[in-house]
């Protein structure tokens, strides 16, 4: 193992049997070293799902608005994730801990950049459907003494875009 990197074990990460939908919130835990977010989709789950999982999914959303942004994705577990933009040097990579389709992503995962503080953490993705909306939760557990207040403001511009997605926007993918 890289001394860069933490085994999972490093993080408490509870994974809740259900998971409780709030409205739109932005939140740092109690503890000063998690993150949670969440937003209400227009999309399916099977669509959310693809989203997060396929370069194409991530291309739809994640810092769309930049033209030379790479997506690449293995969503099973082990394989590995990578966002890179070549203008603004920002990025981020990480593993796939666990990829159990709709429900959750577990991905140890880092972010890269210039004027970003590196730090390393586990995030969480859930999906659950709430009604007729799509709910998905965002939670980042990092390294002790890690802000949390730049870690939030970077989850809030990605998953805002997230939830402005529209059905068509993207196809679903089987595998």
């Amino acid at each position: 193992m890289a001394a860069h990197s933490l085994p999972p074990q490093a993080f408490d990460v509870r994974v809740q049997a259900e998971l409780q939908v709030p409205e739109l919130s932005d939140r740092v835990a109690g503890s000063k070293d998690t993150v949670y977010s969440s937003r209400r989709l227009q999309i399916g789950t099977d669509q959310a799902w693809d989203a997060w999982t396929t370069s194409s999914g991530l291309q739809a959303w994640w810092w769309s608005d930049e033209p030379d942004v790479t997506y690449a994705v293995d969503p099973w577990a082990g394989g590995r994730y990578r966002i890179h933009s070549g203008s603004s040097g920002r990025g981020i990579r990480g593993t796939v801990l666990a990829a159990e389709r709709p429900v959750r992503l577990l991905l140890q995962w880092r972010w890269l950049g210039v004027h970003l503080p590196s730090s390393e953490g586990l995030v969480q993705v859930t999906f659950a459907v709430d009604e007729d909306d799509v709910v998905v939760g965002l939670q980042e557990t990092m390294r002790p003494g890690t802000s949390t207040r730049s870690c939030q403001l970077r989850w809030n511009t990605v998953l805002d875009a997230l939830a402005q997605l529209e059905p068509h926007t993207i196809g679903t993918e089987r595998r």
